[in-house]
């Protein structure tokens, strides 16, 4: 498959990079608004500057390509490459909100190609080694988990304007309700939600924080915070049967601890490096594109994520 990247930030660096490592896939070319910075990265990588989208949208050897703008303009890229019959892989979040996300699917059911959510941290080995535990029983039912990322320091770049679809519900957002969307279920009972700036000078909510009640005894909560000076657990999971934390950097080094009400006790610390499954999903796209084998995320995944970070925002105005 021949592939593009739109968008030369940290994330398109990156997408680039897997689509190279990608068997199957050629990065065929890459797009930015920034003319200097697309000429630049495309001589590193050897591939061809587009010199627009729609110079992208209109070379038919490219099958697909990664979309990794800023989050506002995710849904119009999205549309008018899927109007022209390529994939799109959209980086979170995969739309703004519910009417964008249902406008791309529509988009990619016109054109009968892929439109897919970017939503990666679903193979974060902290959450898959959480499942893990959950799945063999041990804690029993289910009946309250808190999702909680946090750190000191104000966000950056086009981050910090309203414009570009920036602030931590959409930069963060995405990343855990996929994680919250696969394990439990896409019909949430009910959804409230709540946002706020410490800092005056953005634009943009700073803190945003969410409750899912999935059964009337099932409750998610899950909060990322870019004013936490002392860090939380990543994870706690209260059972009938038992209780788990995940505790340290996952990024680094994290400690996994369960304990059950008959004494049984767990304590494993882990390196990232050493336990973290591949993502699947460029891999999956080029079977998809051998096989028509379904990939792990869906437009559907997409929809309903873009649904619930819409909900929070109108929870948090009150609505």
């Amino acid at each position: 498959m021949n592939w593009a990247v739109v968008g030369l930030g940290g994330a398109g660096k990156g997408h680039a990079k897997q689509v190279k490592e990608t068997e199957g896939m050629t990065l065929a070319g890459v797009f930015d608004v920034s003319r200097e910075l697309c000429e630049a990265k495309a001589k590193e990588l050897g591939v061809k500057p587009y010199d627009s989208l729609e110079a992208l949208a209109d070379d038919r050897s490219v099958d697909g390509a990664s979309i990794a703008t800023p989050s506002a303009m995710h849904a119009p890229v999205a549309m008018k490459l899927l109007e022209a019959g390529k994939h799109v892989l959209v980086e979170k979040p995969f739309a703004l909100d519910g009417a964008e996300a249902r406008a791309i699917a529509e988009a990619a059911a016109r054109s009968k190609h892929l439109a897919l959510p970017f939503h990666n941290r679903r193979w974060d080995p902290d959450f898959r080694l959480v499942l893990d535990v959950v799945k063999s029983g041990v804690l029993g039912d289910v009946k309250v988990v808190r999702s909680t990322v946090g750190g000191p320091g104000r966000d950056s770049g086009w981050r910090l304007l309203k414009k570009f679809g920036g602030g931590r519900l959409n930069d963060w957002g995405p990343h855990l309700f996929s994680q919250v969307y696969e394990w439990f279920s896409d019909k949430p009972l009910s959804l409230a939600g709540y946002t706020c700036r410490a800092y005056p000078d953005t634009e943009c909510e700073d803190l945003f924080a969410a409750d899912f009640l999935f059964t009337p005894d099932v409750r998610v909560s899950v909060m990322m915070s870019g004013f936490s000076h002392i860090p939380s657990p990543r994870w706690e999971v209260l059972g009938a049967e038992g209780t788990l934390q995940l505790t340290g950097n996952i990024h680094g080094e994290f400690a996994l601890h369960w304990k059950r009400r008959d004494g049984q006790e767990s304590q494993k610390t882990y390196r990232r490096q050493e336990v973290a499954p591949p993502v699947p999903i460029y891999p999956a796209i080029v079977e998809y594109a051998r096989t028509g084998a379904q990939p792990p995320v869906s437009v559907n995944e997409g929809i309903v994520v873009s649904q619930w970070l819409e909900k929070v925002r109108e929870s948090a105005r009150g609505r």
